[in-house]
C-alpha cells in the first residue's frame, strides 16, 4: 500500500525543511518584523517592543495604514491592546464528497481469518456525497473568545454536526473547552489545558497541551493525552509541529496512539484580497492489535488535508470567500482508507 508518509520521524524531517525554507524570508519583510513587535507587545514585553517599533519605522518607512497600527500600540503602551468586543459571523454553503468518511474499496481483507479471505462492502460503507448549510458565529473580548458552529446536510441529517467552544488565553497558558454532536446525539466534549512560552525569538513558541476526551455515546473511545509542540510565526507562513501520545480506555481498540502532526499556514495579499492556504499532515500509530482475529494489525493511519481559501472584502466589515479543500487517509485496516472533497462559498461579516 502506498504511504505518502511512511515513519513519523519523515514528518519531523518535512517540518524542519519547511522552517529552513522560511526563514529567509520571515525576517527579510517589514512584515515579519511587524509580527515580531506585535509579539512582544502581547507578551507584555512592552520596552523591547517599542524599540522594535521604532527600528521598523526607521528602516522601512511604513505606509500609513501600518503607521496607524503602530501608533496604536505605542499610545497604548501595550496595556489593553485587545479590550475591544468582536463579533464574527459566517454563513456557507456547499458540497462534501464524503460526509461519512466511508471507503473508496469494495471489498476488504480480513487478516486475522485463516487464508484471509475478503470482504465484500456493503454501500453503507462507502462514500456519501451531499450538500450543506453552515453558520459560524464567535464573540471574542479581552482574553477570552466564545462560539457556535452549526452543519446540516440535505440529506443525510445523521451526520449534521452542532459544536460550542470557549477560551481564556493568558500569558503563558489557554484553557480551551469544547462540545459537539453528531445527528442530535451527544458526540464528544473535550478540556485542554496549554502552559507556552515564548523562545529568545518572538516569533517562536513551545508549549504542551494537556487533553481530556471523552465520548458519551462511545466510553470506550475516552482518552487523556499530552502533546508537546513548537508555534512558529515567519511572515507569510506560520507553522505548528507537535507529537502525542495518550491513555485510552483499556477497551480501545489499538491501545495508545501516538501522533505526530504538523501544519503550514501560507497567506498571501492580492490586491485587497487574500489568499490561505493551508496544509496538514498526520501520522498515527496504535501500540496493540486493532482487532485480534479479524485485523491483526496495528492500526498505522496516515493523513494528508489541504485547504484553499480566497477571501474578497465587500466592506470594511464584510467579505465573501470561496474555499476548497481536499483530505486523503491511507491505514493499514483498509476499512478507514477514505478521501474527501469539499467546495464551499459564503459570506462573513465582522462587528
Amino acid at each position: 500500500m502506498f504511504r505518502f508518509v511512511p515513519y513519523p520521524h519523515l514528518l519531523l524531517s518535512l517540518a524542519l525543511l519547511l522552517i529552513t525554507g522560511m526563514l529567509s524570508c520571515a525576517y527579510a519583510s517589514p512584515e515579519g518584523d511587524l509580527d515580531a513587535a506585535i509579539a512582544l507587545c502581547q507578551q507584555g514585553r512592552t520596552q523591547a517592543a517599542l524599540k522594535a517599533f521604532d527600528a521598523l519605522e526607521q528602516r522601512y518607512h511604513p505606509p500609513e495604514g501600518i503607521m496607524a497600527l503602530i501608533n496604536h500600540y505605542r499610545a497604548h503602551q501595550c496595556q489593553n491592546i485587545n479590550s475591544t468586543k468582536d463579533w464574527q459571523a459566517q454563513l456557507s454553503i456547499g458540497n462534501n464528497s464524503n460526509v461519512n468518511q466511508g471507503t473508496y474499496h469494495d471489498q476488504i481483507q480480513l487478516s486475522g481469518l485463516i487464508g484471509q479471505p475478503t470482504l465484500a462492502l456493503a454501500d453503507s460503507s462507502k462514500a456519501k456525497g451531499d450538500q450543506f448549510k453552515q453558520i459560524n458565529l464567535s464573540y471574542q473580548k479581552d482574553n477570552w473568545q466564545w462560539g457556535i458552529n452549526l452543519r446540516q446536510y440535505a440529506s443525510y441529517s445523521s451526520y449534521d454536526t452542532a459544536g460550542v467552544y470557549g477560551r481564556w488565553q493568558g500569558k503563558h497558558a489557554a484553557i480551551d473547552l469544547f462540545a459537539n454532536t453528531l445527528g442530535g446525539i451527544f458526540y464528544q466534549h473535550s478540556t485542554t489545558l496549554s502552559l507556552f512560552g515564548p523562545l529568545s525569538n518572538p516569533n517562536w513558541q513551545l508549549g504542551v497541551k494537556f487533553k481530556h476526551q471523552r465520548y458519551p455515546s462511545l466510553p470506550s473511545y475516552d482518552n487523556i493525552a499530552v502533546e508537546p509542540y513548537i508555534l512558529a510565526n515567519l511572515s507569510p507562513f506560520a507553522l505548528y509541529l507537535s507529537t502525542s501520545v495518550d491513555t485510552p480506555d483499556a477497551r480501545r481498540p489499538g491501545g495508545k496512539r501516538q501522533n505526530v502532526t504538523g501544519l503550514v499556514q501560507y497567506s498571501h495579499l492580492l490586491n485587497n484580497a487574500v489568499l490561505d492556504a493551508n496544509l496538514y499532515l498526520m501520522a498515527l500509530r496504535e501500540g496493540l492489535v486493532f482487532s485480534e482475529g479479524i485485523f491483526n494489525d496495528k492500526r498505522q493511519q496516515d493523513y494528508a488535508w489541504l485547504q484553499l481559501r480566497y477571501t474578497q472584502p465587500l466592506t470594511a466589515q464584510d467579505a465573501y470567500f470561496v474555499e476548497a479543500s481536499y483530505g486523503d487517509s491511507r491505514d493499514t485496516i483498509s476499512l478507514y482508507d477514505y478521501n474527501a472533497t469539499q467546495l464551499a462559498i459564503g459570506w462573513q461579516s465582522k462587528w
